[in-house]
């Protein structure tokens, strides 16, 4: 009896060492569900830190965008900072559900809430996304679904650029780049929430 204990007390450490070494490649035949669930929600947990260095050591170096379309296209890892910048500077706030894994792939239920999508009128995104695991870590993630509570995002965000555009926001090379492109950074996202706030009374008032 002892000897069964003491082997299986060390069988449960070793599980729960193995639970998550990003540094470390295992088989897919590998792991289990709980372990393949453990690696996607300590990833979206950095996710909502915002904290990209802490989500990389979970997914592979060459990792992939799979559109709604199908087109596949690599992770941008420069603009993901940036774009966490901006995050941050519009007090984003994500939250998580794993609804279901099924074999590689975890299903995901995400909502994003910020001061760019409730100044600019579009309200509380959620999404639907696919994260695909290969071993013990994430190599692709495919949007299924993405919406806005309150309006078309890209009719609201068109309608912005162009009235902003009209301001003294459009010779700002911090909010947008030289071919007139909006530009998402800390520094944008500081210098947006102003005009947002005037876009907002605007378009309520209009």
């Amino acid at each position: 009896m002892s000897y069964f204990i003491l082997y299986r007390s060390q069988a449960i450490a070793f599980a729960l060492l193995t639970l998550v070494l990003p540094g470390k490649s295992f088989s897919q035949d590998t792991l289990t569900g709980i372990q393949k669930t453990a690696i996607v929600r300590k990833y979206l947990t950095a996710m909502c830190k915002l904290d990209v260095d802490a989500m990389l050591p979970y997914r592979h170096e060459q990792y992939t965008r799979i559109a709604r379309d199908g087109k596949q296209s690599p992770n941008d890892l420069q603009f993901e900072r940036n774009m966490t910048g901006f995050e941050k500077s519009v007090d984003t706030k994500w939250t998580f559900r794993i609804v279901s894994l099924n074999g590689e792939t975890a299903t995901v239920y995400e909502t994003e809430d910020s001061k760019w999508y409730n100044l600019l009128g579009a309200g509380l995104r959620t999404q639907t996304i696919q994260y695909i695991l290969s071993g013990n870590k994430l190599t692709a993630y495919k949007v299924i679904t993405v919406d806005n509570a309150k309006g078309d995002y890209k009719t609201l965000v068109h309608d912005f650029i162009t009235w902003l555009k009209t301001t003294e926001a459009k010779d700002d090379k911090d909010i947008f780049d030289g071919e007139g492109s909006l530009l998402f950074s800390a520094k944008s996202g500081e210098k947006l929430k102003t005009y947002l706030k005037s876009w907002k009374t605007i378009t309520q008032h209009s």
